[in-house]
């Protein structure tokens, strides 16, 4: 094997493996961006809860989770969405995260460690939580306005890198 030969193959080899991880990137940022564009043209809230709550979900690969909204100024925060898990494990879950989390609300994302969906729950749903603060932005002529939390649950805990889209988000 000529020596010359072999650092070329290797120095190739880099710049494939570069192009490579160059374009995953890309390919995310383009998910990415068509999910932002397709939460930024739904119009109705009522849509737009569940929507949200699968969004954040599928992008940190999340097992369950809840979505609570304040649609509109003054009032409390309610359950709206909720996945992976029954209606009642819900409510009872949305129930506690309103007393620790509903007033005030976080303004930054948490991350909790070691936590059940519910105390009453017998669902055994991920014992990693992120919650998550959103704000709703109305488009220029829009008159849409709330504020909410999504909190999801999954087995494997949370690391930086799963956390950056949800900014972007």
């Amino acid at each position: 094997v000529n020596p010359e030969e072999l650092k070329l193959s290797v120095k190739r080899c880099r710049e494939f493996r570069s192009l490579f991880e160059e374009n995953n990137e890309l390919r995310n940022m383009v998910k990415l961006y068509q999910t932002s564009q397709l939460l930024s043209n739904t119009l109705e809230l009522e849509q737009l809860y569940p929507l949200a709550l699968d969004t954040v979900m599928q992008e940190i690969n999340a097992d369950a989770g809840v979505g609570l909204f304040r649609p509109g100024e003054g009032r409390r925060v309610d359950l709206m969405a909720y996945r992976g898990m029954e209606e009642k494990d819900a409510k009872q879950t949305a129930e506690e995260i309103r007393e620790k989390f509903a007033d005030p609300m976080p303004r930054k994302m948490q991350i909790m460690e070691n936590i059940r969906i519910s105390s009453q729950s017998s669902n055994p749903t991920g014992k990693h939580a992120l919650v998550i603060p959103l704000e709703c932005r109305p488009a220029r002529g829009q008159p849409i306005s709330c504020d909410g939390l999504v909190v999801t649950w999954r087995d494997k805990p949370f690391a930086g890198n799963d956390l950056e889209n949800i900014h972007f988000i």
